[in-house]
């Protein structure tokens, strides 16, 4: 379950503090007030994009139907005429439709197209060298950047991380 509470931590935050850091790993997103102040539908949308991704998703695999989070997928790919779903836990699937389908269906939880037969997890990203197309990844893995893909990709990227 996930909850919203505003704090006035002016007579706490000594208290707050200390719960914050003793429960960082379950803190989805902590805005001061001039975070949220500077712009309610930044705000909205950051909000927005934190219970997006964890809404319960069911994927058909060329075998079964999986339940998985828009977070649990690590990327999508396209090799030798299949495609692959790959999940953080390093578990991978065959999947039965076309790149453009699961682009269709994840796009609103930031999985991004960077080429013609890859989808990427935008909160996997490492960095992203932009002179040489190259997309390091947080497990290690280096993608390369179609340069027809390479401006979406990045307006994506600085509308999903305002």
């Amino acid at each position: 379950m996930n909850n919203l509470i505003i704090i006035d931590d002016s007579t706490c935050k000594e208290d707050f503090n200390e719960f914050v850091s003793s429960h960082k790993d379950q803190i989805k997103l902590l805005l001061s007030e001039d975070d949220y102040n500077a712009d309610f539908d930044t705000l909205i949308k950051r909000i927005h994009d934190v219970f997006d991704n964890q809404k319960i998703l069911f994927i058909q695999t060329d075998k079964n139907v999986i339940k998985i989070t828009a977070t649990d997928i690590l990327y999508i790919i396209e090799t030798e005429g299949k495609l692959f779903l790959h999940l953080k836990n390093n578990t991978k699937y065959r999947l039965p439709d076309s790149i453009s389908y699961y682009k269709q269906l994840l796009s609103r939880y930031n999985i991004l197209q960077i080429n013609n037969r890859t989808l990427i997890n935008a909160d996997s990203i490492n960095s992203f060298l932009i002179s040489e197309n190259i997309l390091l990844y947080s497990n290690g893995t280096k993608f390369h950047i179609s340069e027809e893909f390479k401006q979406n990709l990045i307006n994506d990227l600085n509308n999903t991380y305002k």
